[in-house]
């Protein structure tokens, strides 16, 4: 499937937002100052509409303000100088302090038209053609408890006997109170789980879903846990539960000149919950 020019467009956009966001968050300097980003930010002047990729504004205090704004264009071809003189005239007109222009690449005319005004930078965006060895593998996993049995030893019992008793029928007290216990048992259960997948080399796995039994014991001083009327030694869990691999998609990957690289990763969406997505940005 071909993508549009918009599309193309937009991710560039979105990962230079990433970028810029990331370095005002992580700014000490800015730490007690309030920013905003806005994209395809829309300002009228004198009945005439411009439209801003990508406008930061930084509130310093006592008055203060200082105006950014990016222009991002993902093109084959490269830019021109009439789109830097459009975008020179946003920068004028918005009073911003300094303008943006990221693109793939720029034409000798457009670089010299850029010198003319020196609040313009121009920036150039890159495809990022190998992962960081760290994201090759990256994907989410999600674990599912999907039935617990439960085996109580006691030394009333014979030495190798466990007994089995319905969940829905269980009194039970544990140093002296008692206890619901099924929430317990799930605690534990999940504990189980978790470190069963701890050996699960799921980097090695592709998207899926997987089933895993696994088992685990708890042991209680003597009187600690009584169930039922019967004091119990020790207790048995069998787990059985379902692990679902999920590999995202990588929605872009960019390296922007002297602001920063960002890949991110399309939105999956976990256990009918919201929607996630990830982003990994790192500063130049």
């Amino acid at each position: 499937m071909v993508e549009t020019a918009i599309k193309k467009g937009d991710k560039l956009e979105k990962a230079v937002e990433l970028i810029e966001r990331f370095i005002l968050e992580t700014n000490p300097s800015l730490e007690k100052s309030i920013f905003t980003i806005e994209t395809k930010k829309v300002i009228v002047v004198d009945n005439i509409k411009h439209e801003i990729d990508l406008y930061v504004e930084i509130d310093l205090g006592h008055g203060y303000k200082s105006i950014f704004i990016f222009e991002c264009k993902n093109w084959k071809d490269p830019i021109g100088k009439n789109e830097i003189i459009v975008f020179s005239e946003k920068i004028k007109i918005i009073k911003a302090q300094k303008g943006y222009f990221v693109a793939t690449s720029f034409g000798k005319y457009a670089s010299a038209q850029a010198k003319i005004d020196p609040r313009i930078e121009l920036v150039i965006a890159s495809e990022i053609l190998s992962l960081p060895s760290a994201l090759a593998n990256f994907h989410f996993i999600v674990p599912k408890i999907e039935h617990i049995d439960m085996f109580f030893r006691s030394n009333s019992l014979g030495s190798n006997d466990l007994l089995k008793l319905d969940p829905r029928s269980l009194s039970v007290e544990l140093d002296g109170e008692f206890l619901d216990f099924l929430p317990y048992v799930d605690k534990e259960g999940q504990s189980i789980m978790e470190e069963r997948l701890t050996r699960e080399p799921t980097g090695n796995l592709p998207a899926g879903v997987y089933h895993y039994e696994a088992e685990g014991e708890v042991d209680f001083e003597e009187s600690q846990l009584i169930v039922n009327g019967v004091i119990i030694q020790g207790l048995k869990l069998s787990v059985k539960f379902s692990n679902t691999v999920i590999r995202p998609q990588i929605v872009s990957k960019f390296d922007v000149e002297t602001r920063g690289r960002v890949i991110q990763f399309d939105n999956v969406n976990i256990e009918q919950g919201p929607n996630i997505g990830v982003s990994f940005v790192h500063r130049s």
